[in-house]
């Protein structure tokens, strides 16, 4: 973690540079860190005799992301905002073209039970998203099972001996809050189960990761 850090910080951003990182955090097996990227751009504004005046705008994206050694994850995306490319090419060079970027495939009721396990707490499960719901004839389904109460018993007689894919899983945790977990390895969390229990999500994806 220590050379991707020094490698990190050759690329940082200041106000000289179009992009580059900024690093909160730089751990034994962390390093948590913010890509920036620096948009110039007119603006024309028109009156109402036809008169133009032009302005010069900055914006800024900014791409939140952790990095670990410790666990089987690498490499997580923080609220990543739209297009991330320019991201993951800066990373590339940043670790000498070594970085691999596998995209995941997540057994998420396994995921849910890890996540109880870790939370030692029972998830209510609201909502199931599933895909190619084999309904025979070459004919398959795309649906939401939705209820107040657990859905899991549900999904499971609706589903009973024809293959789909489970895509989503959206549960509550009493007083923690709710959960938005994909089969891609993607976790909406609400901000007070992110900021007290965000380690247990990291350690229940972990155990499943092959």
């Amino acid at each position: 973690m220590s050379e991707l850090a020094i490698k990190l910080r050759e690329y940082s951003f200041d106000e000289n540079q179009m992009n580059g990182f900024i690093i909160d955090r730089a751990r034994e097996h962390f390093i948590e860190a913010r890509y920036i990227e620096k948009f110039e751009f007119q603006e024309i504004i028109k009156d109402p005799f036809g008169n133009e005046t032009i302005y010069n705008k900055i914006s800024y994206k900014e791409s939140s992301i952790r990095i670990s050694d410790d666990t089987s994850i690498g490499l997580e995306f923080i609220n990543p905002p739209r297009g991330i490319q320019g991201l993951i090419s800066k990373l590339l060079q940043a670790s000498n073209f070594m970085l691999t970027i596998t995209p995941l495939k997540i057994d998420l009721l396994k995921w849910i039970n890890c996540l109880d396990n870790a939370l030692s707490k029972q998830a209510n499960i609201k909502s199931i998203q599933i895909s190619g719901l084999d309904l025979g004839s070459g004919v398959s389904a795309k649906t939401v099972i939705k209820g107040q109460k657990n859905v899991l018993e549900a999904t499971k007689t609706l589903t009973l001996e024809r293959k789909f894919n489970l895509e989503k899983i959206q549960a509550t945790y009493n007083e923690l809050g709710s959960i938005l977990i994909t089969n891609n390895g993607c976790a909406k969390l609400d901000k007070d189960i992110y900021h007290g229990h965000i380690q247990a999500f990291r350690q229940s994806l972990s155990l499943i990761i092959d």
